[in-house]
């Protein structure tokens, strides 16, 4: 009874009245929404070519003609957050006849969108601490709408021919309308997502929704529209034989996902969660232009190496050896700004805040690539970065500590964007000097007790320092805490020219500097110039 329920709530949600009735409303907007405080209000959707429309929010009555294609939208102006059931009604009014949507118990307050792929995808009630977490989350303040395919999902498995022909971007994700926070509806969404939003409504005191399109190994130019990636030369390639242009592990997926297909389609692609562009066409175009906040973003699993391809792991030599061709951290970084700015120009706000996650700790060679995310956080505007090496898990791809992931997403939107006095970050580097055989590590933000340098483990010893003379070969340097600074040596290198931090596949038990509010110093390499990677 239950099942059954739940996909009529989707029927309807998807499609309001499409079965008979010539008006439709955008599938965003359900019983239960929140709407964005403060920002202009676009409310679209589909009705007879010529028909009238009339939109009706509070004291707000507008009315419009759906265009020869059908298509009609209006605007509410901004309004500010309230905990106060409202209703939405939509009306259509052509020949004598009248139809009505209404849409109830919709709050006002803040939006965000979240995406990625798995880490974002993994659910409240697998995360570490889920079980109690589900129990207490009814709050009629918090809402969630979570886009899901469970059928075509890229699993290690074959798909259904026939559900491949009809696949499109129009029909791959499923919800079930917004809902309101309780152990039924946060159990299967995104931990990191949920514990974001939640922390959002505690320390605003507003309502806040929060939306979910997420897809476990996903990569970044799946969320990336097509006349994006044709407008950039390096990119443009994405746009044909794509299995030929995407990191080896997610075509050998894609491939096996494939293999009935093939045998009867031998020479044609079908829509796939892998092909370029194909998630951004089902799930983050269908909610442009809905008002949100900004976007919190977890990725880069799929676009980073999964292997060593040397022995020898420096930054010089066998790591970035892994780095090539669609490995490429050059690529991956074009990748990731195309992406930012794509989203900025589709919700035409250059300023969208983005916050993503640094890649954790894994026994994969990603120091490089957490170095290019955090060169990101620098280089693009209202972006930042919340590190999580200490987090990870050496052997585990999908460390299921969530919570701690969503809070430090949580103080950056709630420092940058809500002005909370908050810590935000580790320590991060900021150049050092040469004093005799010693190097003195200085860092930004060291400026109060919650900032100020200390161990981030029950460890008395501070590690994770390395130090390097002119042949580049990094050893693990003596490291003490003065004030705040860092001083690092080694007693076989006399003159140290370069000094990295954190620079391992699996930092976790290796690197404890951080501050007193908890947060982790971020990794760095002085070998890396901030403009390494730069186009």
């Amino acid at each position: 009874m239950k099942k059954i329920t739940l996909l009529l709530t989707f029927c309807f949600s998807l499609f309001h009245s499409h079965i008979s009735h010539a008006l439709q409303l955008a599938p965003i907007f359900t019983d239960n929404m929140v709407f964005q405080q403060q920002q202009v209000l676009p409310i679209w959707g589909k009705a007879k070519a010529g028909a009238q429309v009339t939109v009706s929010f509070l004291n707000q009555k507008i009315i419009t003609t759906a265009n020869k294609n059908g298509d009609w939208l209006v605007e509410i102006l901004p309004l500010m957050a309230s905990y106060s059931p409202e209703k939405l009604i939509v009306e259509l009014t052509e020949e004598g006849d009248k139809e009505v949507i209404t849409i109830n118990n919709i709050l006002i307050g803040e939006v965000w969108l979240s995406s990625g792929q798995s880490n974002m995808r993994f659910t409240l009630g697998e995360s570490l601490g889920g079980n109690e977490a589900v129990a207490e989350s009814e709050n009629n303040n918090l809402r969630l709408i979570n886009f899901t395919n469970k059928t075509l999902f890229p699993t290690n498995r074959i798909f259904n021919v026939e559900e491949l022909e009809q696949l499109t971007p129009d029909n791959y994700f499923q919800n079930q309308g917004w809902q309101v926070s309780s152990a039924i509806s946060s159990e299967d969404f995104s931990a990191v997502a949920y514990h974001f939003a939640l922390q959002l409504q505690q320390k605003l005191d507003v309502p806040v929704g929060i939306i979910n399109v997420s897809v476990g190994g996903s990569l970044m130019e799946n969320f990336i529209s097509n006349e994006k990636l044709a407008s950039i030369k390096s990119l443009a390639k994405l746009n044909g034989y794509w299995l030929d242009n995407i990191p080896q592990w997610c075509a050998e997926r894609a491939k096996y996902n494939l293999t009935a297909w093939f045998k009867k389609h031998p020479n044609t692609l079908p829509n796939h969660p892998f092909k370029p562009s194909f998630l951004f066409e089902a799930g983050i175009k269908p909610l442009v232009p809905f008002a949100v906040k900004g976007v919190i973003w977890y990725q880069g699993e799929s676009n980073a190496p999964i292997h060593h391809s040397d022995t020898q792991y420096s930054i010089n030599m066998g790591s970035e050896s892994a780095y090539q061709g669609e490995f490429s951290l050059k690529l991956s970084k074009l990748k990731f700004k195309t992406l930012i700015s794509d989203w900025r120009e589709q919700w035409k706000n250059n300023n969208l805040p983005f916050y993503f996650v640094q890649l954790p700790g894994l026994n994969r060679p990603w120091a490089p690539y957490r170095q290019m995310q955090f060169d990101i956080s620098n280089e693009v505007t209202n972006t930042a970065m919340a590190v999580t090496y200490d987090l990870g898990h050496p052997t585990d791809v999908h460390p299921n500590n969530k919570k701690p992931v969503g809070h430090r997403l949580a103080r950056l939107a709630l420092s940058n964007d809500y002005g909370k006095k908050l810590v935000v970050n580790g320590p991060i580097f900021s150049d050092y000097k040469k004093i005799k055989s010693s190097l003195k590590i200085n860092f930004n933000g060291v400026s109060n007790d919650s900032s100020a340098l200390t161990l981030v483990d029950n460890s008395k010893k501070l590690k994770g320092f390395e130090v390097a003379a002119a042949d580049g070969v990094f050893r693990a340097a003596n490291a003490e805490i003065h004030k705040g600074y860092v001083i690092v040596n080694h007693p076989e290198i006399l003159v140290p020219v370069m000094v990295r931090y954190g620079w391992f596949d699996d930092p976790k038990d290796k690197a404890n500097l951080g501050n007193k509010a908890g947060l982790p110093a971020i990794p760095f390499n002085s070998q890396l110039s901030q403009n390494r990677y730069v186009f």
